[in-house]
C-alpha cells in the first residue's frame, strides 16, 4: 500500500521561484532580494545577508523537491506531499515551461539527445542564459517533442500539449510551432539519408557490374 504524506500548506515564494527558474544561484537571488529591503546600518549588513541566505536556501530546497512534479504537471495536481493552491500550481507550471526564444533558436538546429544536453555550454556563451535554465528548457522541449513523436505528430498538437502538460493555449501554440520545425528537419534529414543510401547502392552496384562485367539483365 502506497504511503501518503500530508504536510502543512507550502508557502511558495513566487519571486524566488522565478529567479530560481532563471538559473540564478542562492547568492544571486539574495542580491536580488536585498534590493527590496530597506537600507540597514552597515554593522548589521552581514547578519542580514546571512539570514537572507538561509531563507533563500530553504525556499530553493523546497523548489528542488517540487521539480520532479513540475516535470510531470499532472502529477503535481495529484500529489499530496505539498499542499499548494491550484492557482499557484497553475502559475508554477506555466513559468516552468516558459522558454527564451534565443535558447530555443539555438536548440532547434540540434538533436535533442543526452549528448546534446551535455554540450549546452555553447548556448550559455551565446545567449548569456544560465546553464541550469538552458538545461530546463532543453528537457522541456525534449519531453514535449517525445510526447508528440509517440503520436507520430498526428491530431491536434496544441490540444495534446495542453492536455498532457497543462499549459495555456498560447504557450502550447508556441511549442507546436517550434517542434513542428524540429520534426520537419528530422524527417527531411532521414529522407535525405535514405536517398543518399539509395544512390550509393546504385553506384556500388554499377561499379560491381563494371569490375566483374555482369549482365544487369540477369541480376
Amino acid at each position: 500500500m502506497a504511503a501518503v504524506f500530508i504536510s502543512d500548506p507550502v508557502n511558495v515564494d513566487l519571486y524566488v521561484y522565478v529567479l530560481w527558474l532563471r538559473g540564478l544561484s542562492i547568492f544571486q537571488i539574495v542580491k536580488h532580494q536585498r534590493s527590496y529591503l530597506a537600507s540597514n546600518p552597515k554593522s548589521s549588513e552581514n547578519k542580514l545577508l546571512e539570514l537572507l541566505a538561509r531563507d533563500v536556501s530553504d525556499k530553493c530546497q523546497v523548489l528542488e523537491l517540487l521539480e520532479p512534479y513540475l516535470k510531470q504537471p499532472d502529477m503535481l495536481v495529484k500529489q499530496m506531499n505539498f499542499q499548494i493552491e491550484p492557482e499557484v500550481q497553475k502559475y508554477m507550471v506555466s513559468k516552468y515551461y516558459e522558454f527564451d526564444d534565443t535558447v530555443i533558436r539555438e536548440l532547434l538546429g540540434r538533436k535533442l539527445t543526452t549528448r546534446a544536453r551535455k554540450d549546452l555550454d555553447e548556448i550559455l556563451e551565446t545567449t548569456g542564459i544560465p546553464l541550469r535554465s538552458c538545461r530546463r528548457q532543453f528537457d522541456n522541449l525534449r519531453a514535449i517533442f517525445n510526447a508528440l513523436d509517440d503520436r507520430n505528430f498526428e491530431g491536434n498538437l496544441v490540444f495534446t500539449i495542453e492536455t498532457l502538460f497543462l499549459l495555456s493555449t498560447e504557450l502550447a501554440r508556441r511549442y507546436t510551432c517550434k517542434l513542428e520545425c524540429v520534426h520537419i528537419h528530422i524527417t527531411e534529414t532521414f529522407c535525405n539519408i535514405k536517398i543518399r543510401q539509395f544512390h550509393l547502392y546504385k553506384l556500388c552496384r554499377r561499379n560491381i557490374v563494371i569490375i566483374h562485367k555482369i549482365d544487369l539483365n540477369r541480376c
